[in-house]
């Protein structure tokens, strides 16, 4: 059988360029790229009888301060937002779990509740996603089971089970398969990228028999795997989730792409376009080989200049003394160890401003006991031989 609702997303698919309008709740600004929140699955499209209560789920991941809106797609009516109630319709509600799974109930189904609901977040670009409400009027007579105006939803095993109050019951699973040409949906139409990031595009496709699914770029040629794309397709029954993975986006990269789907009863496509963002900014210090080859030299000419008040202390102590005049021996000795910064054999503390009673004569007594130390290495005649 023939799903007579599959075309209904190709007819509603040009309303979601114009849904944006209907964005009426303020738009916070992010201040990174990793802010911005994004769905964590897609919406499951529910089938419920008359009368029942229905629920849509959608899932969204890093909300932060922005917001979650429903609307009816087919008479763009905004339902809630966040945890207000817009539409004066007594029968829907708005709950939600941690701010991260928000809920759509709608209690009492009637037959005019069926259509497309669509989950919005106020990010700019603005970010929307839609599920389907199938609400079916079913009666059972006896072995007969009717299911009116069948569509892809209702597609799947139903077990008949019979059963007279005598052990065993019997039962017998019939699997019903509607056939109906390809659908398609796109979560986000509008991804931005810098170039040489890694980008993952993805659609969503259900269709029966098998679709034939494949990716294209704005001039229709086919994107084959290999190189920097890789296409992925996953299969579950008559849906398919389809995937294209950008290794290294290039200049080249930017740019609408479609992801198509085929088959013997029709085909469909699904538009995104991929737009340049601005490269983060990182500033990286740069080091050129001149300023390495410069710096050895400037660190010898330094080193150089150090060594020479080291070696113009070497020739002030080779130098020939007066050994005439004992007082004057000692006091150019004296003042040879206090102006020495640094001596090989010994380093001296030099006391500076006063000092306490108790440490008044430290400095004089290591000053003595170092010249006593420094004289018996060094051969001076007696002094007592000196002339009168």
């Amino acid at each position: 059988m023939e799903d007579k609702c599959a075309r209904r997303p190709r007819r509603y698919g040009n309303l979601l360029f114009a849904l944006p309008l209907l964005c009426i709740f303020v738009c916070p600004v992010a201040t990174d790229i990793t802010d911005v929140p994004k769905f964590g699955q897609p919406i499951n499209n529910v089938t419920v009888p008359v009368a029942r209560e229905a629920t849509l789920a959608c899932v969204v991941e890093d909300l932060a301060t922005y917001k979650v809106a429903w609307l009816r797609v087919d008479t763009q009516t905004i339902l809630t937002i966040a945890t207000h109630v817009i539409t004066k319709n007594h029968r829907i509600g708005v709950t939600h779990s941690d701010h991260r799974t928000w809920y759509l109930q709608i209690r009492d189904v009637r037959e005019s509740d069926r259509g497309w609901y669509m989950c919005q977040i106020n990010t700019d670009p603005m970010k929307s996603q839609v599920g389907y409400l199938e609400v079916v009027a079913t009666s059972v007579e006896g072995p007969v089971f009717n299911i009116t105006r069948v569509n892809r939803l209702h597609m799947g095993a139903y077990l008949c089970i019979a059963s007279n109050g005598v052990p065993p019951t019997v039962s017998k699973r019939i699997m019903l398969i509607v056939h109906f040409p390809p659908m398609i949906w796109v979560q986000n139409q509008l991804v931005g990228a810098h170039e040489g990031q890694q980008m993952t595009l993805e659609c969503n496709s259900e269709a029966y028999p098998k679709s034939i699914n494949y990716w294209t770029r704005d001039k229709g040629d086919i994107i084959a795997q290999g190189g920097r794309y890789e296409p992925v397709l996953l299969d579950n029954a008559y849906k398919v989730h389809m995937k294209l993975t950008i290794r290294s986006v290039g200049p080249t990269d930017f740019g609408p792409y479609k992801c198509v789907s085929k088959n013997s009863l029709g085909d469909t496509d699904g538009s995104i376009k991929l737009y340049r963002i601005p490269q983060p900014s990182t500033q990286y210090r740069t080091t050129s080989t001149t300023e390495a080859s410069v710096l050895p030299e400037k660190e010898k000419k330094q080193r150089s200049r150090q060594k020479e008040p080291e070696a113009a202390e070497e020739d002030a102590s080779n130098e020939i003394m007066d050994l005439s005049d004992p007082e004057k021996i000692t006091k150019e000795r004296d003042l040879k160890l206090r102006g020495r910064p640094h001596d090989n054999a010994l380093e001296l503390p030099v006391a500076e401003g006063p000092t306490s009673s108790g440490e008044s004569h430290l400095p004089l007594t290591l000053l003595i006991w170092s010249t006593s130390l420094w004289l018996s290495k060094v051969h001076v005649p007696p002094i007592l031989n000196l002339p009168p």
